[in-house]
């Protein structure tokens, strides 16, 4: 499990002011005493009640605490990871144009991209997905979605530049 949002417990820090409150409170309690014999045990009665002991018996100020740390939780936006049930889609757009038919060193624009697809191909987790896309005069999807890496990478080293422009804007569009 993790935390959309981990900041939103900071909101538990509204728990201490809570309790100080109820530390704090005064508390009077009206007695009345027949006798001057029932003075000290009322005085010892007094003593006894200390802050801490306060806080045994207290179910509003329990309530309160819970609704702290449940509108602290909610803020955090707890998520639940799930491998193997619903993996991350990703598209990948190449320009098959004829600028990537162009040299950087010894190797084609083309193969350098080649070669970064193949390694987010190869860094795919279980249950996730992937589409080529290429973008030449117009989009075409050149494998659809699939698991597979090795299928995958066989579509992406049958791919070759064309002597085309190529239209990204189309191409995003439709791996949109």
């Amino acid at each position: 499990m993790r935390l959309l949002n981990p900041w939103g417990l900071a909101w538990l820090a509204l728990i201490v002011p809570l309790v100080l409150l109820y530390l704090l409170r005064l508390r009077r309690r009206e007695l009345t005493v027949s006798s001057v014999l029932f003075w000290s045990q009322a005085i010892q009665d007094m003593q006894a009640n200390t802050p801490l002991q306060r806080l045994q018996r207290n179910l509003l100020l329990y309530l309160q605490i819970g609704v702290v740390v449940l509108a602290a939780l909610a803020l955090a936006r707890p998520a639940i990871s799930t491998p193997g049930l619903g993996g991350a889609a990703v598209v990948v757009v190449l320009d098959g144009s004829a600028s990537m038919a162009a040299r950087e060193g010894s190797r084609s624009r083309f193969e350098l991209a080649r070669e970064r697809i193949g390694k987010l191909v190869d860094g795919l987790g279980r249950g996730d997905e992937a589409m080529l896309v290429l973008a030449t005069d117009r989009a075409e999807v050149v494998h659809p979605w699939s698991s597979d890496r090795r299928a995958l990478h066989r579509t992406l080293h049958g791919l070759a530049p064309t002597d085309l422009p190529s239209d990204l804007r189309d191409a995003l569009t439709l791996a949109a």
